[in-house]
């Protein structure tokens, strides 16, 4: 993710450009600041901003705030490391979850095509 850390003090200064500007690294230029690139987990950002971030799509930005100051992340992309795990272990069960998911949509458009025609 890309974060920028602005000054509550400058919040109109930011608005403003946010209106302007959608590049986050113009717009730190402008503030006079640095765009940091970061690699982070869950729970390691402040608390109102992780919560934002772990929602939000790829592409998208978000903003959190708390006393001192106003973040603004633009989320790069996510991704997820399965930790203690065999890696045949983790393809199958991405195989697993792959194959339900097919039976559960073919189950789904068999139930809207058919139909029960009584002869009486």
């Amino acid at each position: 993710m890309e974060l920028l850390v602005v000054d509550k003090k400058d919040a109109q200064r930011l608005l403003s450009l946010m209106e302007k500007e959608k590049n986050l690294e113009e717009i730190a230029r402008a503030l006079g600041l640095k765009v940091e690139q970061l690699s982070v987990s869950k729970g390691e950002l402040v608390e109102g901003l992780d919560a934002e971030v772990w929602r939000a799509p790829k592409g998208e930005l978000v903003f959190a705030e708390d006393r001192e100051h106003i973040y603004v992340a633009f989320v790069v992309g996510q991704r997820e490391i399965a930790q203690d795990m065999d890696v045949g272990a983790l393809r199958e069960e991405i195989f697993r979850k792959k194959l339900e998911t097919a039976r559960r949509e073919l189950l789904e458009r068999l139930k809207k095509r058919s139909f029960i025609k009584v002869i009486g």
